[in-house]
């Protein structure tokens, strides 16, 4: 009998990588963009928002700390990297309910231009609610 074979089973935690995209619009405003619903079905899902950088704009766009609405009880602390490139919570997914997060972002090199979007998390831990 091997040590791993004594040990309790414990599954592993899903991982929800969402690819962030910004755009400005004329006014300089920035628009952030990714999926507009996550769905989780798994316990203890790792959320991890990742912001992409154009490669042919001079800017260095950044997360700050998000809004979250819903069923936050679910949500474990938020934690930004260093870089401000990375958002990362994780979601129990105990019990059916929805997260709303609104998302914002800046521009290191210009504070001022900021923007938010609005993903919906869904918790759906044994599949859809039926009935």
């Amino acid at each position: 009998m091997s040590f791993f074979s004594q040990q309790p089973y414990i599954p592993l935690a899903s991982f929800k990588n969402v690819v962030v995209t910004v755009t400005e619009d004329e006014t300089g405003k920035l628009l952030p963009h990714c999926v507009e619903l996550i769905v989780c079905g798994g316990r203890d899902t790792l959320l991890n928002f990742q912001l992409t950088q154009p490669a042919n704009k001079d800017c260095d766009y950044r997360f700050e700390q998000p809004e979250i609405t819903g069923d936050v009880g679910q949500l474990g602390p938020v934690t930004i990297s260093r870089s401000g490139k990375m958002l990362t919570m994780c979601n129990e997914v105990s019990q059916h309910g929805k997260i709303f997060i609104t998302l914002k972002v800046y521009d290191q090199r210009a504070p001022t231009k900021r923007g938010a979007f609005d993903p919906e998390v869904l918790n759906q831990p044994d599949g859809p609610k039926v009935g």
